[in-house]
């Protein structure tokens, strides 16, 4: 339990600085012009290579290689859909600006990539779970 607890503290410090960045791109590139998916091509095209070397380095110390990245990479593309629906309700629907739409997808991405982060980037042992 304690190596879990450990595990998600690193996982939080490393996401919130990965969030921050987040909205930052989200913010300026909206301010610019930019679509949403705009938006979010640019923050994927940022955060894929930074979060796979903090999360692979910090969070779960496995070593980093193609293979790993294309695992982080196929996990975190899976984010892109639910982040444009989020997107899409708070700022297109409910009407608000991307400086609250931003961080409200920032909130509901966390779960979903501990969870993708885990898969991708977890040491496995043999007979043991990826979220051991």
């Amino acid at each position: 339990m304690t190596f879990f607890i450990r595990r998600t503290l690193r996982y939080t410090l490393v996401s919130i600085g990965c969030a921050l960045l987040h909205n930052v791109v989200l913010i300026v590139m909206d301010a610019s012009g930019a679509s949403v998916i705009g938006c979010q091509v640019a923050s994927a095209a940022i955060l894929l290579p930074v979060g796979f070397i903090l999360q692979s380095r910090i969070t779960f110390a496995s070593e980093r290689s193609w293979r790993g990245f294309f695992r982080y990479a196929a996990a975190l593309l899976t984010n892109f859909p639910v982040v444009l629906a989020v997107l899409w309700l708070a700022r297109d629907q409910a009407g608000l600006s991307m400086w609250m739409a931003a961080p409200i997808s920032s909130v509901v991405l966390f779960c979903w990539n501990y969870m993708t982060s885990t898969w991708a980037l977890a040491p496995r042992a043999k007979g043991l779970p990826a979220h051991v």
